[in-house]
């Protein structure tokens, strides 16, 4: 487990950037968080790791998913919406193949852990905004991994 303290939006993007760099197609990253925690700000920093413009990575809360042809490719989602009646219907065991990064916003209590390299990223909002992250590899792999961000 890795546990950051971003104060801004800019340590947020950083953040995200950094976990965007040691991540690998195949892996799935589930980001969870109250409203307004930095949830898209965290996935905006992902995606510029993987070669997007910041304005280029939009918040899928009402199309669901975003698909950005990156390499690998990168999936971005939002499961606010629905329910867990409707996620089977949404096929994401095809989308988040071993050929895509995906990044799901409000995940982890949705989605089982079916997929081999997962990280789950809790934020928090702390005192005076701060935000408390914490990084967890649901993996061997990813664990080690999440040790290049200490």
């Amino acid at each position: 487990m890795v546990i950051r303290h971003p104060r801004d939006e800019n340590e947020m993007l950083t953040l995200g950037y950094a976990v965007g760099k040691m991540l690998c197609a195949g892996d799935l990253v589930l980001v969870d968080g109250p409203l307004g925690a930095g949830k898209t700000t965290f996935a905006k920093g992902v995606g510029i790791a993987l070669g997007l413009n910041a304005q280029d990575v939009r918040s899928p809360t009402y199309s669901i998913l975003e698909l950005y042809p990156t390499q690998p490719r990168f999936a971005h989602s939002d499961l606010y919406r629905l329910s867990d009646q409707q996620l089977p219907d949404l096929g994401l065991s095809e989308i988040f193949d071993p050929y895509t990064i995906g990044l799901v916003e409000w995940g982890a209590h949705k989605l089982p852990r079916i997929f081999p390299r997962q990280l789950e990223v809790t934020i928090a909002i702390g005192t005076g905004g701060m935000r408390d992250v914490q990084l967890i590899g649901r993996s061997t792999a990813m664990t080690r991994r999440l040790k290049s961000l200490t």
